[in-house]
C-alpha cells in the first residue's frame, strides 16, 4: 500500500503544540538540576574554542555538547536559554511525530498519539532537565530518519540516524524499528553498523578515561545492576500507564530474585 505524501501540519495539531507550550513553559523560569551543574566545569562547553573541542575523539555525545556550548556562548549561566532550547526540541519532536504517524495510521489516530506523547507527564524529565537534551535531540533526528525512510530515501535516513547517534548512543536499535515499517536490509545493515561503531566508541572511551558506570560507582556489582534493570523497565511501563509518583531521581533498590530476571 502506497503511503500518502507529507501531511500538512495545520489545524488541531497546532492546538496540541500550544497546549505543550502552556504545560511546559514554566520550565523557562526553572533553575538547573543535578548533572546540569557539571556542564560548566567542562572546558569543552565554557571555552571559546569549545566548538571544535567537543568533537575530539574521546568526547561522547558530541552533537549534544555542541548545543550546550552554543547555549553557554549566547547565554552564559542563564538557565532560561537552556530550557528554551529543550522545550523547542520537544515541540519539534511532536510536530514531526504527528507528520509521520499521519501517513501510517491516519490523521485522527496520529493526532491522539501525538497528544499523548506531547503532554504525558513522563516528558517532564527530558524537557526540564537540561542534561537530558540528548534524549530530545536523538528523538528529533530519529523522527527525521523515519520520515526519510517512509519516503524510500534510505541513505538519507541513515544520515539523520547518524546525527541521532552523535546526540545519544542509546538510540542504536532504531534501524530495527525502521525495518518493521519498510524492508530494506542493506540500508538497515549499514545503519546498524553505525550503531555498533557508536557503541564500541563509547566502551573504548570509558576504558581509556577509566570512567566507571553508575552501578560500579555506587558499589553495585554488574550482575546486580543488570538484574535490577528489569524492575526499572517495569517501573517505566507502569509510569506510562499510570503516571503517579514520577521523579527523575527515584530510589531504586537492588533486586536479586526471579522477578528481576523475568522482567
Amino acid at each position: 500500500m502506497a503511503l500518502p505524501e507529507q501531511v500538512a501540519i495545520t489545524g488541531p495539531i497546532l492546538f496540541v503544540l500550544a497546549a505543550v507550550f502552556v504545560a511546559f513553559c514554566p520550565s523557562l523560569g526553572a533553575s538547573f538540576h543535578l548533572d546540569d551543574y557539571n556542564l560548566f566545569s567542562d572546558p569543552a562547553i565554557t571555552s571559546p574554542s569549545g566548538w571544535w573541542y567537543v568533537w575530539r575523539p574521546l568526547q561522547t555525545r558530541p552533537l549534544t555538547y555542541f548545543t550546550f556550548w552554543l547555549n553557554y556562548q549566547f547565554g552564559g549561566l542563564n538557565a532560561a536559554g537552556y530550557h528554551a532550547v529543550n522545550l523547542s526540541l520537544h515541540l519539534i519532536a511532536v510536530w514531526l511525530l504527528y507528520g509521520v504517524l499521519a501517513r501510517l495510521v491516519g490523521e485522527r489516530a496520529a493526532l491522539a498519539a501525538a497528544a499523548v506523547f506531547a503532554l504525558h507527564p513522563i516528558q517532564t524529565e527530558p524537557i526540564v532537565y537540561v542534561f537530558e537534551r540528548a534524549t530530545l535531540l536523538a528523538t528529533v533526528f530519529c523522527l527525521l530518519s523515519m520520515r526519510r525512510w517512509l519516503d524510500g530515501r534510505y541513505w538519507s535516513a541513515a544520515g539523520w540516524f547518524a546525527l541521532a547517534l552523535l546526540s545519544k548512543e542509546e538510540c542504536a536499535a532504531f534501524p530495527l524499528f525502521l525495518l518493521m515499517l519498510r524492508w530494506d536490509l542493506v540500508s538497515a545493515a549499514g545503519m546498524l553498523c553505525l550503531s555498533l561503531i557508536a557503541g564500541a566508541r563509547v566502551i573504548l572511551v570509558l576504558k581509556i578515561l577509566h570512567i566507571r558506570g553508575a552501578g560500579a560507582g555506587a558499589g553495585i556489582s554488574p550482575l546486580d545492576y543488570f538484574a535490577t534493570q528489569g524492575t526499572v523497565i517495569l517501573r517505566y511501563f507502569r509510569l506510562l500507564l499510570v503516571p503517579y509518583g514520577f521523579t527523575c531521581d527515584p530510589d531504586i533498590r537492588v533486586v536479586r530474585d526471579w522477578h528481576a530476571w523475568l522482567a
